[in-house]
């Protein structure tokens, strides 16, 4: 998914003989390179362009390798590629220590945005908090739009692939739909969820502390399927 992402991000201008492609194919050893004869003018052969590719092919391929660095037996590799909640010890901050290894590797880790929603959960897994992250001031009316972003602040969010929240039992409803709402601003796109980011990826344990004077996401809908108030 993430290379689908970025294969309609990023676009590539390709020369009208087809030079640079058997470039990048020589590169990766599908084709042999032309190798100009003593004495010709390279002038002569045109204008040529050299295409700097990543090291890794694909999210996929650095994935299935990153799985097999950081996971501890059979279970913890399918836990890359599912929903992971538990207690302590299940491997949820190693798969967060993946994903930085697999933006790392691909030299993007600006992609990636990690938080926690505490200070002392965001620095056990070196990010910062949600509240920081999003702009979010408690002390603001939740009713109220967000506030004015600068464009430099947008740019940043602009990019980002993948938002990892941690410890989201203590993250509230009204909490988690005011990010969504800043994450709207943010990004310029008002009529998706959380801005139409790729992915967010919520970790924890719900058997842990709820949320303080706020509405726990883990609830049980009423019988009669009634909305259940955020706060």
């Amino acid at each position: 998914m993430l290379d689908d992402i970025e294969s309609r991000s990023q676009g590539t201008m390709l020369s009208a003989d087809g030079a640079d492609i058997d470039d990048t194919l020589a590169r990766y050893g599908d084709t042999e390179p032309t190798i100009a004869p003593p004495g010709s003018d390279l002038n002569q052969q045109g204008p040529r362009m050299l295409v700097d590719v990543s090291p890794v092919a694909s999210f996929a391929e650095m994935g299935h390798a990153t799985a097999a660095t950081f996971t501890l037996n059979y279970l913890q590799a399918m836990a890359l590629q599912l929903y992971t909640g538990g207690p302590g010890g299940t491997g949820k901050s190693r798969i967060i220590d993946a994903l930085k290894d697999v933006f790392a590797a691909r030299n993007q880790p600006h992609l990636l945005q990690i938080t926690g929603t505490s200070g002392s959960s965001a620095a056990q897994i070196g990010g910062t908090t949600i509240h920081s992250a999003c702009g979010l001031d408690s002390h603001r009316d939740p009713n109220k739009p967000p506030p004015p972003f600068s464009e430099a602040k947008k740019w940043i969010w602009k990019q980002k692939l993948v938002l990892v929240i941690d410890e989201v039992s203590m993250l509230g409803g009204a909490t988690l739909h005011n990010v969504s709402r800043h994450l709207q601003a943010l990004r310029d796109c008002p009529d998706e969820p959380f801005g139409g980011m790729p992915v967010v990826l919520l970790m924890g344990d719900f058997y842990q502390f709820a949320p303080v004077r706020e509405t726990s996401l883990l609830i049980i809908r009423p019988p009669d399927r009634t909305e259940t108030p955020l706060r």
